[in-house]
């Protein structure tokens, strides 16, 4: 009895879920008439309900519910479109939809960006455009290198040659070369040379070093070998902070005992702790007018005379 019961139920269901379905189809295309590739069908209140159009903008979507529902359209670049829809008893709705294109307007976009003036392909694109003749070293390869200063680095560019912390192009120097800093040009104390010494600044504070061998008329003209031009790096918009250390190694005595004073144990770290001050009471007062047995004494005749009874007091 209990199966012919549930027989009969699925008999009736069956064309009662039926009558609730309908059937959504259609083409969808522009507003030029080209058809919609990929575009998504889907029902608001039951997403697993959904299709996409094919290749040549048709869909066909099976709605199983018997009431109202919303039909949402969507595409990229294109405006989503939300409709209403009811489909009767196994209803087939031929329904085809024109998309319009999603339009923002904007008002304007401003693109802001820094040029890194410190790096090689910079100044290459410098040098291809310069009318004159120059060499160059910029911060990134003196940050390979590792040159502390100017004066080590500037050593590194084509036909200049060093000594200490002088240097030479192509074998012209002292009062034949002008150096400059940011244009600004740099004063010598020798009235003989314009030669300065460039180890006094520290290369992280260069952008470039650019060496000028022939004359430009933006240049000044009192030179005859080369005009250096050292480019300092633009006030930061963060602060910045570096530390820099060096570590140095003598076999002759590091780890070795040598003769030398009495040291206390922070000297290697450049100070003392207190071991070598001193009071004025620890020194010998000077006499201006001495006695002659001071001036005896200084001679080392002071124990001799004290043998004899002659003493400071007598």
């Amino acid at each position: 009895m209990n199966n012919v019961t549930r027989l009969l139920f699925f008999l009736i269901a069956i064309p009662l879920t039926s009558l609730a379905q309908g059937t959504l189809r259609g083409v969808i295309s522009d507003q030029n008439g080209e058809k919609l590739i990929g575009v998504t069908l889907v029902v608001k209140e039951d997403q697993s309900m959904f299709t996409q159009s094919g290749i040549d903008g048709s869909y066909n979507l099976k709605i199983t519910r018997s009431d109202s529902v919303t039909l949402i359209v969507s595409y990229v670049s294109f405006a989503k479109i939300e409709e209403r829809l009811l489909l009767k008893n196994n209803e087939v709705l031929i329904k085809d939809i024109v998309m319009a294109p999603s339009v923002k307007i904007i008002k304007g976009v401003e693109i802001t960006a820094t040029q890194k003036r410190d790096q090689n392909y910079y100044m290459e694109n410098v040098k291809k455009k310069s009318v004159t003749t120059i060499d160059y070293i910029s911060s990134e390869s003196i940050k390979k290198i590792g040159d502390n200063n100017v004066g080590s680095a500037i050593g590194r560019v084509s036909g200049v040659s060093t000594n200490g912390s002088f240097f030479t192009v192509r074998g012209v120097g002292d009062r034949y070369i002008k150096t400059t800093i940011n244009g600004s040009i740099i004063p010598t104390l020798d009235p003989f040379t314009n030669n300065i010494r460039l180890d006094l600044i520290p290369a992280s504070l260069v952008d470039n070093l650019i060496i000028t061998k022939t004359q430009s008329p933006d240049i000044p003209a009192d030179w005859a070998g080369a005009y250096v031009s050292i480019e300092t790096k633009d006030f930061p918009e963060k602060m910045l902070l570096n530390v820099e250390t060096t570590l140095g190694y003598n076999p002759q005595s590091t780890l070795t005992d040598v003769i030398s004073s009495q040291r206390s144990n922070t000297d290697w770290l450049g100070f003392d702790n207190s071991l070598r001050d001193r009071t004025h009471d620890g020194f010998i007062k000077t006499s201006i007018e001495p006695t002659l047995y001071q001036y005896f004494a200084a001679l080392g005749f002071k124990d001799y005379y004290n043998t004899m009874g002659v003493d400071q007091n007598t």
